[in-house]
């Protein structure tokens, strides 16, 4: 009878609350994405396989003075660099990302003490760099970030102390609070009307700007240099808030100048494109 009731007592216990709790599913903090399998490496590079198929650098065990960061690993794109992986990783002068590495995690090359170089892929689809990302690189001199970033974190780049130039996109729509926090050479080189632009102005930081490198046409929204249907696709995307375009070429797509990218702007860069 006793062993009955045990049994009865732990069936009424599953009705309640499951049957027995699985193991908790393990996420990537930042860009919340379940972890399929981590504790993994690869020629010095400590990472995780997320269930999206892609890959995240977690750590790095190696001691080379220019690091080239995978573009792949076992056949995935490596798409994330994540928190604290490379830091205070004191051998490293240079890292080299490819194009695959579309987000930075916070602290992840912070007080990397001999850094001196980022090296961006011309094709780059970086977007973010989360906060205090390259915090305390004393030795880092200069940055050219990549058109597709669209994010730079808190203090991602604070404290490094001799940093003299950084060039800032257009494409860059977010700057966090002491981003350039304590870097007392710096100049922000970027375009006119940019977020970059604005932030320096706030945060009394020199700055030099320069107009757009090509002649954007009106109405020229993906920038390919004709005003045809696929500008006023990607427009009504933006208006959707499902793209994004930089507030410079914002100006060349706000048809009827109302300060807004709307449907209507789209349907006047379709007239456009029609020549009429």
């Amino acid at each position: 009878m006793k062993f009955k009731s045990i049994i009865l007592i732990i069936a009424l216990a599953a009705a309640i609350f499951g049957a027995f709790p699985a193991a908790a599913e393990e996420y990537d903090i930042e860009n919340e994405i379940a972890v399929q399998s981590s504790g993994l490496a690869f020629r010095g590079f400590e990472y995780a396989e997320l269930t999206n198929n892609t890959v995240e650098i977690t750590g790095y065990i190696g001691y080379d003075e220019a690091v080239q960061i995978p573009s792949e690993i076992g056949g995935k794109a490596v798409a994330y660099i994540g928190q604290n992986a490379f830091k205070s990783c004191n051998t490293i002068k240079r890292v080299m990302f490819p194009k695959t590495v579309t987000a930075i995690g916070k602290w992840a090359f912070s007080g990397c003490y001999a850094l001196e170089h980022l090296d961006f892929s011309d094709n780059s689809t970086l977007s973010s760099i989360s906060g205090y990302a390259f915090a305390g690189c004393p030795r880092l001199r200069a940055v050219t970030l990549p058109d597709s970033l669209l994010t730079i974190g808190e203090g991602a780049f604070s404290g490094c102390g001799i940093l003299s130039s950084v060039l800032v996109p257009d494409s860059v729509l977010s700057i966090g609070e002491g981003a350039f926090y304590s870097c007392p050479k710096l100049t922000i080189l970027c375009e006119k009307d940019s977020a970059a632009q604005d932030y320096a102005v706030t945060n009394s930081i020199r700055c030099v700007t320069a107009e757009l490198s090509k002649k954007t046409i009106s109405g020229d929204v993906d920038e390919d240099g004709a005003v045809t249907s696929s500008d006023a696709v990607t427009l009504l995307r933006c208006s959707a808030g499902m793209e994004t375009v930089s507030r410079k070429i914002m100006k060349f797509a706000d048809i009827d100048g109302d300060g807004s990218l709307t449907a209507t702007d789209a349907l006047l860069i379709l007239r456009l494109s029609a020549g009429l």
